[in-house]
């Protein structure tokens, strides 16, 4: 387990782009909102900035869960797969988009 900067990240992830909003975990408060391109390179990228911080980071299952953690851990980062059927935030909101499955707030 790394030492986290406070911060969470929570990623939906999409053939082309995936979502991520980083929030502070003791307030709830937004930090960052960005659209990444799903390719391990670009993810690597956005989660190696120093600026960041390490952090845990959420991600949902599917087809590119197994390979997008890999490389957001060799990051630094601590990393969850979560089902979204099973995550009652994502499941039970009624404004479903891929921004929105990022940001519980």
């Amino acid at each position: 387990m790394v030492q986290h900067s406070g911060r969470i990240a929570g990623v939906d992830l999409g053939d082309g782009t995936l979502s991520v909003c980083i929030i502070e975990a003791s307030s709830g408060e937004v930090i960052e909102r960005a659209r990444v391109r799903t390719r391990a390179s670009a993810i690597a990228r956005y989660f190696a900035r120093a600026e960041i911080g390490r952090m845990l980071v959420a991600l949902e299952t599917g087809t590119h869960s197994p390979w997008a953690s890999r490389v957001t851990r060799e990051c630094g980062h601590d990393v969850i797969t979560a089902n979204a059927r099973k995550v009652r935030l994502v499941y039970a909101c009624a404004r479903k988009n891929d921004r929105v499955d990022a940001d519980p707030s």
